[in-house]
């Protein structure tokens, strides 16, 4: 599948969730294909934001070295976070009668993770504008549109997937994040 292909179908998912699920069709999409072009320019672009933005908030009062250093662990946590969410949702899988997909669950996390990752980048460029950060809410609306047409669990399993998956998601997320990136790196706060 072209990569064009990819980014229309991932596209269709962000404007209209519910009907871009729908006619999502996982088996063509590999999990190599999601992590090698997507998520990759993805940790560039928040690489550079972070750079970018903490260099702007932060090099008067700290050393150029140390903002080179919390964007490159950040990005290190970041692809570990991904990695490790995908591999625990995928084992978790099979307990609610679905069957392991490692494409599947990437695609969902990526594709849902895209808003997150979108408030992120802004919110490090343009720290005065904080608020658009709750453009990150609209992941848990496409995660749940994504668990109902992705995943198809049995109609009264899909609140408890979602809060799982949910859970993991913000539980894996500020473990990582408050045990290796803010305690090392004081200015961020």
């Amino acid at each position: 599948m072209s990569t064009k292909e990819i980014i229309n179908r991932f596209l269709r998912i962000l404007y209209n969730p519910v009907l871009g699920w729908l006619r999502y069709d996982s088996d063509k999409i590999s999990f190599r294909e999601i992590i090698s072009p997507f998520f990759i320019l993805t940790l560039v672009f928040l690489f550079i934001a972070r750079f970018v933005g903490k260099t702007l908030a932060y090099l008067s009062v700290t050393d150029a070295k140390y903002i080179i250093l919390f964007a490159a662990v950040s990005i290190i946590i970041d692809l570990l976070f991904f990695l490790l969410v995908v591999f625990l949702i995928n084992y978790l899988l099979p307990f609610f009668n679905i069957k392991k997909s490692k494409s599947k669950v990437a695609a969902l996390i990526y594709t849902s993770l895209v808003p997150f990752y979108m408030g992120i980048i802004l919110m490090n460029l343009f720290p005065g504008l904080f608020f658009l950060g709750l453009i990150s809410l609209y992941a848990f609306f496409v995660l749940y549109w994504g668990v109902v047409n992705l995943l198809k669990p049995a109609q009264s399993d899909v609140i408890v997937i979602y809060s799982i998956i949910s859970l993991i998601l913000i539980g894996v997320y500020f473990i990582l994040n408050f045990a290796l990136v803010y305690p090392f790196f004081d200015f961020v706060f």
